[in-house]
């Protein structure tokens, strides 16, 4: 089969690229012929020889509007070849199949911010066109799925909910030491109970939340490790271990995961979590929330810092039971997932 996967910009940043590099794995274990279509590719990325790359060149372009130069010329790209599969990741139309990660309106509307930039007004024409010309749409959740339907009037027979799928060699839950070791190796106090915030976009994340969550907490012996960009002037039982290349060590050293989001499609850091045998505790706004049950974690319904210590204090106390299979269960698997996919399209 010819598949080709698109994505604006290849690097490490998040769960998108992860998901690209996994798709890139799965297509070339089963003997496909693999192009991705992008515009950049960052330094360090180790791309597989097998995998064929077309660059957009949108050098020349104003960055602010690459984003629908890039969409034109993927529509260009796909009327003008002949593939078996196509599946876009970014803000694209005409290929067969759309990962929708989230909705520019739904984002907006839970940041309450209006639809008043011109990047906003593009970026809401990018998500519209590319959920209207793309005969199949897999929304990350069901909640993203309702925002498709709800906020973009699109036809709900072409929207399909499948979750992001977590490499279980990456995540799982075989420590490979003890947390107190791992949280002396990460820096942490190995004595004290231990949260984990994973964010690279820390408002949205909810980091403001968990920094007054944590001056309630100051006289308990419990400590905050946030991971992803850096941070400074932090109170002291807040610690910030920036960028980690091995998220699982976290995990496995972590008593909870905490993700209070104001807007979150899906999190697919609350599955690593869970994956690697650390509880969670997210907001009502976390499309991640489809997979809880009260074995796994909490959903906090508000998202004021005394609820949230209330909840995490109520959390760490509790006797929580995450099967060793919990993406088996709850259909996490890069194969489950691809499987899904698939037989939804037909391929």
């Amino acid at each position: 089969m010819k598949v080709a996967l698109i994505h604006m910009n290849l690097g490490l940043k998040g769960g998108l690229e992860t998901r690209l590099y996994n798709y890139m794995r799965y297509f070339l274990k089963r003997g496909d012929k693999v192009m991705v279509i992008t515009s950049k590719i960052a330094l360090g990325i180790d791309i597989p020889r097998e995998v064929d790359i077309m660059k957009i060149d949108l050098s020349s372009t104003p960055k602010p509007i690459r984003p629908w130069m890039f969409a034109n010329k993927v529509a260009e790209v796909m009327d003008s070849m002949k593939l078996d599969f196509s599946l876009s990741l970014a803000r694209t139309g005409n290929q067969k199949a759309l990962i929708a990660p989230n909705t520019h309106k739904g984002y907006l509307q839970a940041m309450d911010k209006k639809l008043n930039t011109p990047i906003d007004w593009m970026t809401n024409k990018l998500d519209k066109k590319a959920f209207e010309k793309s005969p199949y749409i897999f929304a990350c959740s069901e909640m993203v799925r309702q925002e498709i339907i709800d906020l973009y009037g699109i036809d709900d027979s072409k929207i399909h909910t499948l979750f992001p799928p977590i490499n279980a060699y990456d995540f799982n839950p075989n420590a490979i030491q003890t947390p107190q070791n791992l949280r002396r190796e990460l820096g942490l106090d190995p004595d004290k109970k231990t949260l984990a915030l994973v964010s690279t976009s820390h408002n949205r994340k909810g980091l403001p939340l968990m920094l007054e969550v944590m001056k309630k907490l100051e006289n308990k012996p419990i400590q905050l490790a946030v991971a992803g960009t850096p941070l400074s002037n932090l109170p002291s039982n807040v610690v910030s271990l920036g960028f980690q290349t091995n998220m699982k060590k976290l995990y496995w050293a972590a008593d909870l995961l905490v993700h209070p989001a104001t807007y979150e499609p899906f999190g697919q850091v609350v599955a690593e979590a869970l994956a690697c045998g650390c509880p969670v505790a997210v907001s009502d706004k976390t499309g991640a929330k489809e997979i809880l049950s009260p074995e796994l974690g909490l959903v906090v319904p508000k998202l004021d810092a005394e609820h949230w210590a209330q909840a995490i204090e109520k959390a760490l106390q509790l006797p929580f039971n995450i099967p060793d299979d919990i993406l088996v269960q709850k259909g996490l698997t890069l194969e489950q997932h691809m499987e899904c996919m698939l037989g939804v399209v037909g391929n």
